[in-house]
């Protein structure tokens, strides 16, 4: 198994990466850039800096896919990113969402929303089951996670 650091970046790369310092990477879509520092990979809003969005990696570096709407809660967006791929005996790409409230500008969590087996084959999704204050995101092999939308 091949020694890795924070966010399944592998040791070495992660280590050349940190000595170069903060790093801002070229946009992956238009509004926002990632950059690099010793705690992992951010997604920084180009139109509000102060913005800082938090990417999970499962191997590789994170690639900025869409910042859209949510539709069942309007007033959210979702900033979706490919969390890279991982496995062993075969490989599994990972596709991710931060959900935001723009008004606040603030980030309220981040879950799990496509497995994507490299072999073609059909496995179960995450589901996002959204209520009143909060989202429960079922991830078919780890359980789930909550993310709260709205205060009490």
């Amino acid at each position: 198994m091949q020694n890795t650091r924070k966010n399944g970046i592998p040791g070495l790369l992660f280590a050349i990466l940190v000595a170069l310092g903060p790093a801002t990477a070229n946009a992956d879509i238009e509004g926002w850039v990632k950059e690099l520092d010793d705690t992992g990979f951010w997604a920084v809003s180009a139109s509000d800096p102060a913005l800082r969005v938090e990417l999970f990696t499962h191997g590789g570096i994170p690639r900025i896919e869409a910042f859209e709407p949510v539709p069942e809660k309007p007033a959210l967006w979702r900033l979706r990113y490919y969390a890279g791929t991982a496995g062993t005996s075969f490989m599994v790409g990972f596709q991710r969402a931060a959900i935001i409230d723009r008004e606040a500008g603030r980030v309220l969590g981040d879950g799990l929303l496509r497995l994507e087996p490299q072999d073609g084959s059909d496995w179960d999704q995450p589901h996002w089951e959204w209520a009143d204050r909060f989202v429960v995101v079922h991830d078919p092999d780890w359980g789930y996670d909550l993310i709260q939308t709205e205060g009490p």
